[in-house]
C-alpha cells in the first residue's frame, strides 16, 4: 500500500474562489513584488488564500500545491486559447471543433492578459528593419546607426545599383 495519500482535485468552487482572491489582491497572480517586503507579503497572501480554499471543502492542499494548481490552470487555459486561435486562422469556412472558452478560462485571461495566453511577442515587427539594416551594413562601410531608447531609428533610403542583367 502506498504511504502517500492521493491528492484530490480542486473543485470548480475552489478555482472560482482562487480567481476571485486574485482579483481582490492585485499582483498576487503574477508574483510581482511591488513593495519593500513584497516577497513576504506575497507569501502571507498565498497562505491566507490556501486556508480559505481549503475551508471551502473539496481538495485540501498546501500553499505550494495551490501554486501548482494556478500554474496548471494558466497553462491549460493558454493551450486552449492558442488552439482556438490556430483553428480560427485555418482556411475554409468550417465550423470550430474546439469548445468555447469557459467563464473560468475567461477570468484567467482577464487576470494574466491575452498576450500571455497567445504567446505573442513583438519579434516579427522588427524583422523588416533588421533586413534593411543588414542591407545598409553590406553596402555602406561608413554607415552608423544611433538609436535612442525611446525612438525607432529611421533608416535613410538605400540606393542600390540596379542589376545590369535585366
Amino acid at each position: 500500500m502506498c504511504d502517500k495519500a492521493k491528492r484530490s482535485r480542486a473543485s470548480g468552487e475552489q478555482l472560482s474562489a482562487m480567481l476571485d482572491f486574485f482579483i481582490s489582491t492585485p499582483n498576487l497572480a503574477s508574483g510581482k513584488f511591488q513593495k519593500l517586503h513584497g516577497k513576504l507579503e506575497n507569501k502571507k497572501k498565498w497562505t491566507e488564500m490556501a486556508a480559505k480554499l481549503n475551508a471551502i471543502g473539496g481538495a485540501v492542499k498546501t500553499v505550494e500545491q495551490w501554486q501548482n494548481v494556478w500554474r496548471d490552470l494558466k497553462s491549460r487555459t493558454s493551450t486552449h486559447v492558442r488552439d482556438l486561435k490556430k483553428e480560427q486562422n485555418m482556411t475554409g469556412n468550417r465550423p470550430l471543433q474546439q469548445t468555447a472558452l469557459t467563464n473560468l478560462e475567461k477570468k484567467v485571461i482577464d487576470l494574466v492578459g491575452i498576450t500571455y495566453m497567445e504567446g505573442e511577442s513583438d519579434v516579427n515587427e522588427n524583422i523588416p528593419m533588421q533586413e534593411d539594416l543588414q542591407l545598409f551594413m553590406e553596402h555602406d562601410e561608413d554607415f552608423q546607426l544611433v538609436v535612442d531608447d525611446d525612438e525607432t531609428p529611421e533608416l535613410p533610403s538605400l540606393n542600390l545599383p540596379e542589376d545590369e542583367s535585366e
